[in-house]
């Protein structure tokens, strides 16, 4: 019996046209189930939606109420430098005077960036509205770098959010971003969460973000370990990570020579530490800074290969995602295999496969995703073509292969959802545009 063409995601028929009714008895179960659990996310979904709302207009209500105005926590969103004195350098040990102090490391950056390139004059148009919102146009200037040190500070939620002895919020540990802030829920804590005492120093590597995703780890979280290496005197003191390590996490912490004993897993209820360092993020993120990416590639420098004698070409591959899937991906690769291209999927690499991989690279195809944070490791001449849906284009990795001297170029398609088809003659065109045969 001929398979009929599958519509809608159920290829019903073309099941028992593969594997008889048993099979398709399976197929449908399968889908059953899934759908189930999109329903059961839904469902999820609306309800932490419900909750926040009624936690947010309980807090209102609560702190609008003059006696508990001072306790409420969106007036005690603070900086860092509002909170504590510049020092010149690294406080002696036994000096009692000192509370609160933060170092300049680095100061403020420029960056200058040169375009991407695109098909036509309206996807530039589209990518150029997205760097504008996501990484703040082609000329950026990087915040300074600071060490801030606090005594009695906490840190809070899954979020790694700080909190000072008083209950301020340390607006970059949310990286400097509001909307951190509002989702965690914190500015809308009525009754605060008991904080778990923890005796001695410690320094905060994780960010957030950075717990759950590969560029977050990899781009803002490991490359604070650049300014806690500048003094010596933290060199032995705990890093707070995340409880439950990702295996890239554990891997890229081995690698840059980081001992295990000297994790400090945290489960993201509540601590309180005697003496909390501090080591703001190098750049904003979505907008690596050149000291992460010149201390990565240093660090990781014995798992490169150098000076590969044959550039890869490679094609990363998100069929392991839940989203920014190319639809049609069976015939991109067909498309690509002709060229020459492999066929990758990062996340089933090891860190340090994926560091050799990616220092092997002459040109990178794929959509828009984790696995690109690898161009950190690609030769200074490496292209990299990433794939776009128009409902969402992020220039993140645009700015990240301007700092390594790269080629960036890009395709968009449309979509009303995350996922999309990619136009293999948009794709021809571009590969042509870039002198790619």
């Amino acid at each position: 019996m001929q398979a009929a063409k599958s519509t809608g995601g159920f290829e019903y028929v073309e099941a028992i046209s593969r594997n008889g009714v048993a099979g398709a008895s399976n197929r449908l179960a399968t889908i059953g189930l899934g759908l189930s659990r999109k329903v059961s996310a839904k469902i999820q979904r609306r309800y932490t939606q419900c909750r926040r709302f009624a936690m947010k207009s309980l807090a209102r209500a609560i702190y609008a109420v003059p006696p508990f105005s001072p306790r409420n926590p969106r007036r005690n969103v603070v900086r860092f430098a509002e909170v504590c004195p510049r020092l010149e350098a690294f406080p002696e040990r036994g000096n009692s005077d000192l509370k609160d102090w933060l170092i300049q490391v680095r100061p403020p950056q420029v960056l200058h960036r040169i375009p991407s390139v695109g098909l036509n004059q309206q996807d530039l148009g589209k990518f150029e509205e997205a760097v504008s919102r996501y990484q703040f146009s082609h000329d950026f200037e990087i915040p300074e770098v600071f060490l801030a040190c606090l005594q009695k500070a906490k840190i809070c939620s899954p979020e790694f959010l700080v909190l000072t002895a008083d209950n301020r919020i340390l607006f970059e540990s949310a990286l400097s971003n509001p909307d951190v802030l509002e989702r965690n829920g914190i500015l809308d804590t009525v009754i605060r969460t008991h904080a778990r005492r923890m005796p001695g120093d410690y320094c905060l590597l994780t960010s957030p973000w950075s717990p759950a995703y590969y560029y977050h780890w990899l781009l803002d979280a490991l490359p604070r370990l650049s300014v806690l290496e500048q003094f010596d005197s933290l060199k032995s003191v705990p890093l707070v990570v995340p409880e439950s390590l990702t295996g890239f996490q554990r891997d890229s912490l081995a690698l840059a020579g980081i001992p295990p004993d000297r994790l400090a897993g945290f489960g993201g209820n509540c601590w309180k530490v005697d003496r909390l360092f501090f080591p703001q993020l190098l750049s904003p993120t979505g907008n690596p800074a050149p000291m992460a990416v010149s201390w990565l590639r240093n660090r990781f420098q014995s798992s490169m290969v150098a000076e590969p004698t044959v550039r890869k070409r490679l094609y990363v591959s998100r069929r392991d995602a839940p989203k920014r899937r190319v639809l049609n991906e069976d015939a991109v690769i067909d498309f690509l295999l002709g060229r020459g291209f492999e066929i990758v999927c990062p996340g089933n690499l090891s860190f340090s496969e994926q560091i050799a991989l990616f220092s092997q690279a002459g040109i990178v195809v794929g959509p828009h995703g984790a696995g690109m944070t690898n161009m950190v490791f690609a030769p200074a001449d490496a292209t990299l073509i990433e794939f776009f849906g128009d409902s969402y284009i992020n220039g993140c990795y645009w700015a990240l292969t301007n700092l390594r001297g790269q080629t960036h170029a890009f395709l968009t398609a449309p979509t009303p959802t995350m996922d999309y088809e990619v136009s293999l003659d948009d794709l021809r065109m571009l590969l042509k545009k870039l002198g790619v045969t």
